[in-house]
């Protein structure tokens, strides 16, 4: 269910402004404050993969701001597959037009942030959290997908690795825990009923005798 879901939303995003913002937190999991602070100088577009160092969060005042990961097995690199770099090379190019074309533009470097096309209005700028999750509704709704909330999609991402036979050990360091029990506790009804398809896959295979020599 979790490869339809996925498939479904990335086809309903698919051309849209914010494509690669959805892209990178379905196949790369990272948390909704991390996707809204990662900075282009954090893709390194040579080795693939891209280093999660801060988040975008508000501080005591209200004020959006880029701050430090808890905990030092938050700070991680991930490699990132090609539809990840496709849809960041893509998002690159079209947040330079924008650029151009914009009212204002502040320099923020930020790889998701405002567009600015309106008089008045400041490009490259932090996107707002509630924003980006009504956009994330909507967007659910007109897909015919159930409601999810933005940390949703790090829990679709952890389903596909364990879909795919990904360890414990790997989620945990792709989804930056802090501790293997963190990771267990919280995907282990997942991780068990991936197993019970396994043996449900390889009772077919070998009941129908399609096992062939090896």
């Amino acid at each position: 269910m979790a490869l339809e879901q996925a498939h479904i939303l990335l086809a309903a995003v698919k051309g849209t402004r914010l494509e690669a913002l959805w892209t990178v937190a379905v196949a790369c999991g990272v948390r909704p404050g991390e996707a809204l602070g990662l900075r282009w100088s954090d893709v390194d577009w040579e080795k693939g993969a891209i280093t999660v160092r801060q988040q975008l969060q508000r501080d005591l005042e209200g004020k959006l701001t880029l701050s430090d990961l808890k905990t030092a097995k938050a700070r991680r690199v991930i490699y990132l597959p090609n539809v990840v770099r496709d849809a960041l090379h893509q998002h690159r190019a079209n947040q330079l037009e924008e650029r151009v074309h914009s009212w204002q533009w502040e320099d923020s470097d930020l790889v998701f942030s405002t567009e600015g096309a309106k008089i008045g209005s400041v490009g490259g700028r932090p996107l707002i959290h509630r924003n980006v999750y009504r956009l994330l509704q909507s967007t659910l709704k007109s897909a015919g997908l159930p409601h999810q909330r933005l940390y949703d999609l790090r829990h679709l991402c952890a389903s596909l690795l364990l879909a795919q036979g990904a360890s414990m050990r790997e989620i945990m360091e792709i989804l930056g825990h802090s501790q293997m029990s963190m990771t267990s506790d919280t995907y282990t009804h997942i991780y068990n009923m991936q197993g019970r398809v396994n043996a449900e896959r390889m009772n077919k295979f070998l009941s129908d005798g399609q096992a062939g020599v090896v």
